[in-house]
């Protein structure tokens, strides 16, 4: 809860902050997306976005894309 993300939480931008260990852990109740907020350590963002995928998509969510469609 520090830098931008305790700003935009006091503005009422973000409702409810999930913590990435919080959120790797247990479901969530809420169908709709979900925002990663960068810690601004390009290894530990890289590390997070690959643990996230690799657990969504061995539960089911989301899919790969096909080689070549980015």
């Amino acid at each position: 809860m520090l830098g931008d993300l305790k700003r935009w939480q006091q503005l009422g931008l973000v409702p409810e902050v999930t913590y990435l260990h919080q959120a790797l852990a247990a479901p969530r109740n809420d169908p709709g997306p979900s925002c990663y907020i960068s810690t601004g350590f390009p290894l530990l963002d890289h590390v997070a976005a690959t643990l996230a995928y690799e657990i969504a998509t061995t539960n089911g969510l989301g899919h790969q894309l096909a080689e070549g469609t980015v």
